[in-house]
């Protein structure tokens, strides 16, 4: 039985509300919940992924925060 199979039916509480709207800040869309936290994505890929060299979560994570700063985004 895999994981999928165990879970069918079950809705898992992430504890991570739903983006409810698209909010313009700049020149660019961002997620948004209905407490105002603005969602960031990133695909996580960089050279040596899967190498302790693999760098790309926090350096991916500090450029989102730099540019949605940018954009008018406060913290």
């Amino acid at each position: 039985m895999s994981f999928g199979d165990r879970e069918k039916g079950k809705k898992l509480d992430s504890g991570v509300k739903p983006v409810t709207k698209l909010e313009n800040y700049g020149t660019y869309n961002f997620h948004q919940d209905e407490d105002g936290f603005v969602y960031v994505y990133t695909d996580g890929s960089c050279e040596g992924n899967g190498t302790a060299a693999g760098r790309a979560g926090m350096e991916a994570a500090a450029l989102a925060i730099r540019l949605a700063k940018q954009q008018g985004i406060k913290d």
